[in-house]
């Protein structure tokens, strides 16, 4: 059986590019991103959070930037498909997300979600930051880079693996 095209796939460049990216990031940025920050500006009243989004953004954009403007080209050439998708998504994300949350947290009481108190946290020292890094940035990077790298690179291997990992992931 052939393969389905997908509207909007990543080039091999695009690929290379995002696999390096996500390991220096995982590897190297991630960890040392504050400590560095703080050491080299004690003084400077940064957000660490806010700053470490936004040059993961502009990372992905740049990475990304023909994928991107190709997806939002497709996206809105069917805008009937795009709001009944989006629409879609909100109603299970509104319904069935905190069902699978509370099934989750029955099942294990001890379990902590850090991204939570780390935004509960980080409101209290600048609610307007930690909202713009929360809601926009970090979805968007996310998304591009878990979902379009690692599934689309994962697809043109074996579509099963792919969403395996991508639903796990």
């Amino acid at each position: 059986m052939e393969k389905k095209q997908l509207p909007v796939e990543l080039s091999q460049r695009e690929i290379s590019w995002g696999i390096h990216y996500l390991l220096l990031q995982l590897l190297i940025i991630g960890p040392l991103f504050a400590t560095v920050l703080k050491q080299f500006f004690p003084k400077l009243p940064l957000n660490t959070e806010l700053t470490y989004n936004l040059i993961n953004i502009i990372a992905v954009f740049i990475i990304y930037h023909r994928y991107i403007g190709q997806s939002i080209n497709h996206s809105l050439s069917q805008p009937v498909k795009l709001i009944l998708i989006t629409g879609l998504g909100l109603l299970v994300y509104l319904l069935v997300i905190p069902e699978l949350e509370d099934w989750v947290i029955k099942l294990s009481p001890t379990v902590v979600n850090y991204n939570t108190s780390e935004i509960v946290e980080n409101m209290k020292i600048n609610p307007i930051a930690t909202i713009f890094g929360a809601v926009f940035l970090v979805p968007l990077a996310e998304e591009i880079t878990y979902r379009g790298l690692i599934f689309g690179a994962l697809r043109q291997k074996n579509r099963l693996v792919a969403y395996l990992v991508s639903v796990l992931g």
